[in-house]
This record gives C-alpha cells, sequence and structure tokens, in this order.
C-alpha cells in the first residue's frame, strides 16, 4: 500500500497517472480508490470553493477577446489546417516505415528485449 501511496502522491509524473488509471480500472480494491480520493481532498485543502458567481469570473470576460484570438487564429484557414495535418500525418507514416524497417535488422536480443517490453 505505501507504493500505492508513493503514485497517487506524485500524479504529476506522467508514468504515475498510468499506473493510477491502471490499478483503479482493474483493482476491486477499495483502499486505492480511497487513497486517490484522500489526495485529491487534499490537493485544493487551502483553497475555498468556487461559485461561479459574476464577480469570480469577471477576469475571463475580461481577457475573452484575448482567449478567442489565441484559440482561433485568423490567419488560418480550414484548408491550410487541413494540409498541415495531413503533411504531419503523411511524415509520422514515413518515420514509422522507417522504424519498421530498421527493427527488422536489431540483433536478436534487442529484438527479444523488446517483444519482452
Amino acid at each position: 500500500m505505501k507504493e500505492v501511496e508513493k503514485i497517487t502522491k506524485n500524479l504529476q509524473v506522467e508514468e504515475n497517472a498510468y499506473v493510477a488509471v491502471f490499478l483503479t480500472h482493474h483493482s476491486k480494491a477499495s483502499k486505492i480508490l480511497d487513497e486517490i480520493e484522500r489526495n485529491a481532498r487534499c490537493l485544493f485543502k487551502n483553497y475555498k470553493p468556487t461559485t461561479l458567481i459574476k464577480d469570480e469570473v469577471k477576469f475571463f470576460d475580461e481577457q475573452a477577446d484575448i482567449i478567442i484570438k489565441a484559440a482561433l487564429p485568423s490567419a488560418r484557414t480550414p484548408e491550410k489546417e487541413r494540409e498541415e495535418m495531413l503533411r504531419i500525418q503523411d511524415r509520422m507514416e514515413q518515420e514509422i516505415e522507417e522504424q519498421k524497417e530498421t527493427e527488422g535488422k536489431s540483433e536478436p536480443l534487442e529484438r527479444e528485449l523488446r517483444r519482452a517490453i
């Protein structure tokens, strides 16, 4: 249980987050869920809960134009976005093919280690 506690206290580490998701999905032990819940409650204990009243979201209202411009750049058209995505996809597929070619040429021990992982 010490390991679970260590993992849940360090969920900012990507590997720990994946392990926690795996454990919660596959384990029937309620202690794991209790540990995650306890850590979640501690995360924001120094902050009061928000009610999302007008005064609390005022900052977002004031910044709405900036946020919209950042999220939706006007210089890009859907066609340009699509072309860029296709270019990236082509490059990724090419890299995968190159990786497959080099994997076939690896040493037997290296191949077995990769399979084990």
